[in-house]
């Protein structure tokens, strides 16, 4: 068990780092995009493709396994 809990707290300490680099990630795609957002619609447009890239990459995971 002990290789589990490694791998979990591996888990654990990449998730802040991946987080951050896909939050950046979509900022710039956000900023350099032909999108007219403004104010709060900046926010509610990163949050909503946050959402989406999150499952998107856990259902690209998942069919990895079906095939």
């Amino acid at each position: 068990m002990a290789k589990m809990k490694q791998l979990d707290e591996m888990a654990n300490k990449l998730v802040p780092q991946i987080l951050h680099k896909i939050y950046s990630t979509i900022n710039t795609e956000i900023a350099y995009s032909d999108l007219d957002l403004e104010g709060d619609q900046i926010s509610d447009a990163h949050d909503y493709v946050m959402k989406l890239v999150i499952n998107k990459l856990i259902q690209w995971k998942e069919n990895l396994y079906i095939k």
